[in-house]
């Protein structure tokens, strides 16, 4: 005779029916016996065999721990019939077999790792890792909301029935799982929640419950670029530059993370490079020359700078400032605010010419002179108003 493992029927070899069936179970980690009502010191070679019910063709064996031990543990499961005639089945020889297996009710874990910041401006594909310590994960499900819409990656459709969508697993080594994206399924200014959970290759599956992986993780999907305003330099001409400031927006519920500057000198055809603090960047290497602006205020919303020493400024040169204010979801200004000046801080000469110097007269109807502008070179921002007193 020969019992089947898994209880579905008795395979008899001799001319009588089974009238018993026992079950010897045995946690290797320990080597503990199961004695059909508790765990009792076992050796590594020692079978503790306890009493199941037939019936019929079939048996079944129901008294099984209520905790069976540390989750990883390794079990053992033997089965052994006996005829009405006495003949014992040997345990182990084919088609009876020894079945090994591990306790696992333990859940697995998830984690959503694209998006990983509150605002996004691209999204093509969401990702994520997943682990479990023993059976090993099986797959992983995600669920896409907006408000009270849930997408479904089948249907490529937004809904209210609350649904589970399957991701593609890669597994070990980098435990990594994506979904594509299905073309632009994101509505500027809204905002999304993604959860995810995982699946082990437990009999029967531990889901993943509670925790990190099932936590919602919200972003804000954003393409509406934001804005920037050059306020200083505020004329043509400024004979004073220390600090170079504006103003920068973004439309709710968009936010502004800095402003970028770049300074062009038309004397020294060149960029500044915030880095040496000099003007060396070429005009090939404009895209280089940016450099951030600073703010005191927590939403960039007013920026200033004072990169550029005054010194550095070319006395009666042309300057260029550029600037581009940068949103938290990455993106810039459509057009830079621009402002061009030329710094002068040479002072004009006037020179009374006549009447001449140490002079005697009995009448004066005319006082006359010249006067001309500094520096010569390059430029200067010209003459304004002229004053005589007497």
């Amino acid at each position: 005779i020969s019992a089947c493992l898994v209880g579905s029927e008795m395979c008899i070899r001799d001319s009588g029916v089974t009238v018993k069936i026992e079950v010897a179970i045995k946690r290797k980690s320990d080597n503990y016996d199961w004695t059909g009502s508790s765990w009792t010191v076992g050796t590594p070679s020692s079978v503790l065999w306890s009493t199941g019910s037939v019936v019929g063709t079939t048996w079944i064996y129901n008294r099984l721990p209520s905790d069976w031990g540390t989750v990883g543990s390794s079990y053992t499961v033997r089965s052994k019939a006996t005829s009405d005639l006495g003949v014992e089945e040997v345990p182990g020889t084919p088609p009876n077999t020894v079945i090994t297996w591990i306790f696992d009710n333990q859940e697995p874990s998830s984690q959503v790792t694209l998006p990983n910041k509150a605002y996004v401006n691209s999204l093509t594909m969401i990702t994520g890792t997943a682990y479990d310590a023993h059976a090993g994960i099986d797959s992983v499900d995600i669920q896409l909301r907006t408000g009270t819409s849930y997408y479904n990656f089948i249907t490529k459709q937004w809904g209210t029935e609350v649904v589970w969508s399957t991701t593609t697993w890669l597994g070990p080594p980098d435990n990594y799982w994506f979904i594509n994206i299905p073309g632009n399924i994101w509505t500027s200014g809204w905002t999304y929640s993604i959860r995810s959970r995982a699946k082990d290759k437990a009999i029967t599956p531990n889901y993943e419950g509670a925790g990190f992986g099932n936590d919602w993780f919200n972003f804000i999907y954003d393409i509406t670029p934001p804005d920037t305003l050059i306020t200083m330099p505020q004329y043509q001409y400024h004979n004073v530059m220390n600090t170079i400031n504006g103003t920068a927006s973004d439309p709710l519920p968009g936010q502004v993370k800095e402003t970028e500057l770049r300074v062009w000198s038309y004397q020294h055809t060149r960029y500044w490079n915030n880095t040496v603090k000099d003007w060396t960047y070429e005009e090939s290497q404009a895209e280089q020359a940016w450099f951030v602006s600073q703010s005191t205020v927590s939403d960039a919303t007013i920026w200033f700078s004072t990169a550029i020493p005054e010194n550095k400024w070319v006395n009666g040169g042309w300057h260029r400032i550029e600037a581009k204010a940068k949103d938290v979801a990455g993106n810039y200004d459509l057009e830079y605010s621009t402002k061009e000046f030329m710094f002068d801080n040479s002072a004009p000469v006037m020179l009374v010419q006549f009447p001449l110097q140490n002079t005697f007269r009995n009448t004066l109807t005319l006082i006359s002179g010249t006067s001309y502008d500094l520096p010569t070179s390059p430029s200067n921002s010209g003459l304004g108003s002229r004053y005589v007193a007497i």
